[in-house]
């Protein structure tokens, strides 16, 4: 699974945004988009992906080369900002957990207020 673009890749808290991953070779059907949190030191945070919440089953779609995924709201995403922590938005096959070669940075925001 090589995916080449993904895009939009922000999102408001709340969630709800669709985002498109483009991949070069067919995508299997049991492939999963997941996120990731890693530190500003590019550590990934394993013990803290707990706070993210991931994609459902009805939350996504795979074409033969595309993924259109509308993200989850993000209710912790105070304590993901704060401490400067970068989520990443890779995908996985469920039957070997296979992982895409390449994970996106992924932008999530806080809702503007009074909208």
């Amino acid at each position: 699974m090589n995916f080449e673009v993904a895009n939009p890749l922000k999102s408001c808290g709340r969630g709800g945004r669709k985002v498109y991953m483009v991949s070069t070779t067919p995508i299997p059907p049991d492939t999963s988009p997941f996120f990731q949190l890693f530190s500003r030191n590019s550590l990934r945070l394993l013990n803290m992906e707990h706070l993210l919440i991931q994609p459902d089953n009805q939350d996504f779609i795979v074409l033969r080369f595309s993924l259109i995924l509308v993200t989850p709201p993000q209710p912790h995403l105070s304590v993901i900002l704060d401490n400067g922590w970068v989520i990443r938005l890779p995908a996985r096959t469920q039957e070997d957990g296979q992982e895409s070669s390449r994970g996106f940075e992924f932008c999530y925001c806080e809702h503007p207020l009074g909208r």
